[in-house]
């Protein structure tokens, strides 16, 4: 989860990785990677995800010459019970 180009940078871990993850499937057993993995760009700001468990914010911000999306993640699925868990920055 994360701004854009997140979904372009992530197929491109791929398949620069593509080699050592193939091998690691038919030596090791691994199951594929692929699948597994799930990307959301986030081009704006908002509860992007919330359960009783927890609740996942995104919020534009704008720094001197680039912006980008802050995630923070809280505890608890409503705001009295609420507390920033990880809170980071990811930018464009």
């Amino acid at each position: 989860m994360g701004p854009p180009p997140l979904e372009q940078m992530t197929k491109r871990f791929m398949e620069m990785n593509s080699y050592d993850i193939a091998t690691r499937i038919k030596d090791e057993g691994r199951i594929p990677l692929q699948p597994l993995v799930h990307v959301h760009e986030l081009r704006k700001g908002g509860v992007v995800l919330q359960d009783e468990n927890v609740r996942v914010r995104a919020t534009l911000v704008d720094h001197p010459g680039r912006s980008g999306v802050r995630i923070s993640i809280r505890r608890g699925g409503s705001v009295g019970s609420s507390f920033p868990v990880i809170p980071g920055h990811l930018t464009t």
